[in-house]
């Protein structure tokens, strides 16, 4: 509810990214899709409250497929089972926090401005001489919401 200082947000999301061949190795073209469940706390930045600063926290989870099977990044997942077309698919549990601001625009629109710091959690052994580590990534996220 606008009125209200503590809120909750779902959000889905779908990164993907151009993959490569260089030579003989093939860089295929992995996608990650997000589900995050997140608190969020508003303080208002204006008089009439329709502006605000946010802070969210919360945890989801995280699908890459098609990643490439001898990459760095199939090694941190930790994944076994490999496709015919040489590439791994991994679900994995991580957390989020962040702050934006949301800017009134129109009736129900807002624009809003937002980072946060996400951190999915790795495969804890060595694979592949990779050291089990979680994954890590801060985007800046620029959008319209609608109430």
């Amino acid at each position: 509810r606008p009125e209200s200082m503590l809120g909750f947000r779902a959000e889905l999301g779908i990164q993907t990214f151009d993959g490569r061949t260089f030579g003989t190795i093939r860089n295929s073209d992995p996608e990650v899709y997000t589900g995050e469940g997140l608190l969020t706390l508003h303080f208002p930045i204006n008089s009439a409250k329709s502006n605000f600063f946010y802070l969210m926290g919360g945890g989801g989870l995280y699908m890459f497929r098609d990643v490439n099977a001898g990459s760095t990044l199939a090694g941190r997942l930790g994944a076994d089972e490999v496709t015919d077309e040489g590439t791994v698919n991994e679900t994995k549990f991580g957390w989020t926090a962040g702050a934006g601001l949301e800017f009134h625009v129109l009736g129900a629109t807002s624009l809003f401005v937002q980072s946060k710091f996400t951190n999915v959690m790795g495969d804890e052994s060595n694979v592949g001489g990779v050291s089990g580590s979680s994954l890590r990534w801060i985007p800046i996220v620029v959008g319209v919401q609608l109430r």
